[in-house]
């Protein structure tokens, strides 16, 4: 997981600094977990 998150942290995030409260690298890694997890969860269905 520390390698996904460091790959994420190299995009470049272009939103204005006072508009995150949340790391890029830690939503893109949210967002890769939740898409596994249907992908598994509609395999099982």
């Amino acid at each position: 997981m520390d390698k996904i998150k460091e790959k994420f942290s190299s995009i470049c995030d272009t939103r204005h600094q006072s508009y995150v409260e949340h790391k890029l690298s830690d939503i893109l890694v949210i967002t890769m977990c939740a898409v596994m997890w249907h992908r598994q969860f509609k395999r099982d269905n």
